[in-house]
């Protein structure tokens, strides 16, 4: 088999060197540009080689390099990933022994990890709308402070002027926003007048009585 830059024997110490390091080891220049080649005089050598036990040790050589070559680089993987999320965060991970090719992967890593991680944390919620106080015989809602109060409607049209009719209260009901966003609160017997279109399905419920 043609000598290459690698062997089985380096990439052990290579493995046993990255398990006991918590940051990445050093790697040589072209790193995997060589384990690259030494596969492939590995697959050619198994190939080749007319002797059938010679070449079943070959195989079985490539097969241990390749399960070896993964072991090196999921343990480097996991400390790139790392590195990623100290940066992303503000910090300054030890990158010194990065190689070329893992290099873009890293950069990809920082870039994603800060932007969902800015998308994230700088949502910011939503203010939560109090409900507004009914009035005290919990048969109308309280008017706003900041709204004036409606004129009366004169005595001469009271219908044109109060479009909305006046409701019985049939039934108690629990206390509900309705969609002018006041909180009501239905006590039997009580008197009022809805918006139409709040005071249609109490009324179709039997909740609401017209008053003749």
């Amino acid at each position: 088999m043609e000598e290459t830059a690698v062997s089985y024997k380096s990439l052990r110490k290579i493995q046993q060197a990255e398990q006991a390091a918590a940051v990445l080891s050093k790697l040589e220049t072209g790193f995997y540009r060589d384990v690259t080649t030494y596969l492939q005089t590995l697959e050619k050598s198994v190939t080749t080689e007319k002797n059938p036990q010679k070449s079943r040790l070959f195989a079985e050589e490539l097969a241990n390099t390749k399960k070896l070559i993964t072991g090196i680089y999921d343990l480097r993987e996991k400390k790139i990933v790392s590195a990623a999320v100290v940066a992303a965060r503000g910090g300054e991970p030890d990158i010194k022994c990065l190689s070329e090719e893992e290099r873009p992967l890293y950069d990809d890593l920082v870039q994603a990890i800060t932007q969902v991680r800015q998308h994230i944390l700088a949502t910011e919620t939503p203010p939560v709308q109090e409900p507004v106080q009914p009035s005290k015989t919990g048969s109308e809602p309280a008017a706003p402070a900041s709204q004036p109060k409606p004129p009366e409607a004169p005595a001469a049209n009271p219908v044109k002027a109060n479009p909305n009719p006046l409701l019985r209260v049939a039934q108690d009901m629990p206390r509900f926003v309705g969609t002018d966003l006041h909180v009501y609160e239905l006590r039997k017997d009580d008197v009022l007048t809805l918006p139409p279109e709040m005071a249609a399905p109490l009324l179709k419920r039997g909740v609401l009585v017209p008053i003749e």
